[in-house]
């Protein structure tokens, strides 16, 4: 999937294109939909997730190959991926 797949309306809402639940609402309040969904991962691990044993570095370097957006909020980064098994 990408980025051409959600849908920017206005500032700071982040639609899904196809049931057009919205995942975004003011860069604050995130919404799972049945094709995408928020993972929550401290800056730290997803900065340096070699550097910090506490990190699951194999799901950390997952994440980062494929989320399609990234909310800071406060010490974590929210993001947004593809739920698994959707074969879009």
């Amino acid at each position: 999937m990408s980025l051409a797949e959600i849908e920017m309306e206005g500032l700071g809402v982040v639609k899904c294109k196809y049931c057009k639940a919205f995942l975004l609402e003011d860069f604050s309040k995130t919404n799972d939909c049945q094709h995408f969904e928020w993972v929550r991962v401290s800056v730290p691990c997803f900065l340096e997730y070699f550097r910090h044993p506490e990190c699951d570095a194999d799901t950390i370097f997952n994440l980062r190959r494929k989320y399609l957006l990234r909310v800071k909020d406060g010490e974590n980064y929210c993001l947004l991926v593809p739920r698994r098994g959707d074969g879009r």
